[in-house]
């Protein structure tokens, strides 16, 4: 588990652990040894989680969250759509309604009515890995020289990295840099930024072109099979109504967090419309390195967010479909009710069954009629008593008649 997880994550008898990047025979000995490790606490199994059931959960726990899944509630479809952007993976889940089919639909029976969620995940296309595979594309590109430009990283900012730490990952390992990384197994990469929002831009969309990707890839990323809802909604007496509709889903609203929300909060972006994004992201990138450092907080991150701003730009205006007309429809958030949005709650509430599959019943007598009724057995029950002692009295005086 990543160390920047919270200690404080809610437990249970299961234990997921997401192993995305490993091999099945790496993932199973990494499961026997969780479970070794956390069986003196109590928790019996450890599982791989897929992608689609992350989606699935992190839809679950963030509609739990923000009260849309309340008891109370007949509008299913009044849900939100959630999107999540990892280290390793993103997903995308949203209800859909019941004249839509896919095999990536996970149908939910909550407080007895039933939600049709669809949820797909993109593996390698996490923050840390498309970044990965985005440095992999450049070396390519210019042929394995020991000193790589990036346009990605802002103009007087220089770092190194080995070739191991480059390819030897799931999402960049190809025949050919297998090949040569057996042939130079101590080779080091200087990288030199050349901050270009317009290099950047188009850099990053060679990288997320479907067609490139498949090149040397096996995981691309190509836009869902059913489009992703991108309308908007507004609060009428309490109900969500649509202002675009789509004929293969009705919710419209998106919250969109973990690295999704830092990046546009890196920006000062979260609820502000898209051309502040774009200028802003725009602004990051063309920057140099020390003006960079003054525009974003943490600065520690600060070389990161010239590339993961153009990677999220084109995550979700060119491959989810959202438009300056439905930018306002996403909801960059972090938290809900105290706790970080994610698939963890999700998946917690789903295994301990904490919200119950049918409705609780409603009493079959009503509250005034039970307490007419109770008056009515209090009566009966002192008149009983009342002609017990009455009967017990004429009893003994028959035993003992006065002399």
């Amino acid at each position: 588990a990543p160390h920047s997880d919270p200690p404080d994550r809610p437990q249970s008898e299961w234990a997921a652990f997401v192993c995305s990047l490993t091999q099945p025979a790496q993932a199973d000995a990494i499961l026997m040894a969780a479970e070794c490790a956390l069986k003196p606490y109590g928790l019996r199994r450890a599982v791989i989680l897929s992608g689609h059931d992350e989606g699935v959960f992190a839809w679950l726990s963030t509609n739990y969250l923000v009260e849309v899944i309340p008891q109370d509630s007949d509008h299913t479809e009044d849900t939100f759509g959630a999107l999540d952007l990892g280290g390793a993976s993103t997903q995308v889940a949203f209800p859909v309604g019941s004249d839509v089919s896919s095999q990536d639909i996970t149908e939910l029976q909550l407080y007895g009515r039933k939600y049709r969620v669809f949820a797909v995940s993109y593996l390698c296309y996490g923050v840390n890995e498309i970044r990965r595979r985005f440095l992999a594309h450049i070396i390519a590109q210019q042929e394995y020289r020991d000193t790589i430009v990036s346009p990605c990283h802002n103009s007087g900012y220089t770092f190194n990295l080995t070739a191991k730490e480059i390819f030897e990952s799931y999402c960049t390992i190809t025949p050919q840099t297998e090949s040569w990384l057996q042939q130079h197994p101590d080779a080091v990469f200087t990288f030199v930024g050349n901050g270009s929002a317009n290099e950047c831009h188009s850099a990053v969309a060679d990288l997320m072109n479907p067609a490139t990707c498949k090149k040397s890839y096996s995981t691309c990323l190509e836009p869902p099979k059913v489009p992703v809802p991108t309308g908007q909604k507004y609060m009428v007496n309490m109900r969500l109504v649509p202002v675009v509709s789509s004929s293969q889903c009705r919710c419209c609203f998106s919250q969109a967090f973990s690295a999704f929300y830092y990046t546009l909060k890196a920006l000062n972006a979260t609820g502000m419309p898209l051309d502040t994004f774009l200028n802003n992201s725009n602004l990051m990138c063309s920057a140099t390195w020390e003006e960079a450092q003054t525009l974003v907080t943490p600065a520690r991150f600060v070389a990161n967010y010239c590339f993961q701003s153009m990677f999220v730009r084109d995550l979700l205006l060119d491959k989810y479909g959202f438009s300056d007309a439905t930018w306002s429809g996403i909801n960059f958030i972090k938290k809900a009710k105290g706790y970080d949005l994610g698939w963890s709650l999700g998946f917690m509430i789903n295994a301990t069954n904490a919200i119950p599959a049918a409705q609780p019943s409603a009493p079959t007598v009503g509250f005034h009629l039970f307490v007419l009724l109770l008056c009515l057995f209090v009566g009966l029950l002192m008149l009983a008593a009342a002609f017990l002692v009455l009967a017990r009295k004429q009893s003994r005086a028959k035993l003992h008649p006065p002399m």
